[in-house]
């Protein structure tokens, strides 16, 4: 039996989900509050309020209510040292799908606990919650087994 792969591994402009496990500091399934988007210019930036179901990589106890906050930046542009704009090819770690997600939507999240404040984690991506048994595999292959 063939496990689904990833949608991020299809896009060839996205970072590869094993790249992804090795940037991300904790992986869960959650269950996905509002996301609210924050105006910023040159980013895009998207917070995201998750009920964490269960922890796949990481610490055990993560806090009911988690925010994660997504940036993502212009396509194709940034400020480089001299606050000039430049045009450079961006890699994402996002799968694209961040930005489709609802509230009540069932998501696995990849996401930097030492992310972007105290009170919030980075997020480095989220995929639907049908590829959770591709994930797991995939971390079960990385984590060495504690007995």
């Amino acid at each position: 039996m063939s496990t689904a792969t990833p949608a991020s591994a299809e896009h060839a402009d996205c970072l590869d989900i094993d790249k992804v496990l090795e940037l991300s500091d904790c992986v869960f399934l959650a269950v996905t509050g509002t996301p609210v988007d924050v105006p910023m210019s040159y980013i895009e930036r998207t917070e995201y309020y998750f009920n964490v179901l269960e922890v796949l990589k990481g610490p055990d106890s993560l806090n009911e209510g988690n925010t994660v906050v997504y940036l993502n930046r212009a396509p194709g542009f940034h400020s480089n040292q001299s606050c000039s704009e430049d045009s450079h090819p961006i890699i994402p770690t996002g799968s694209g799908y961040e930005m489709d997600v609802e509230q009540g939507d069932t998501v696995v999240v990849f996401s930097n606990i030492h992310g972007i404040s105290p009170t919030s984690m980075g997020l480095i991506r989220i995929e639907p919650a049908s590829y959770l048994e591709s994930i797991r595999s995939k971390i079960s292959d990385i984590e060495p087994v504690v007995n």
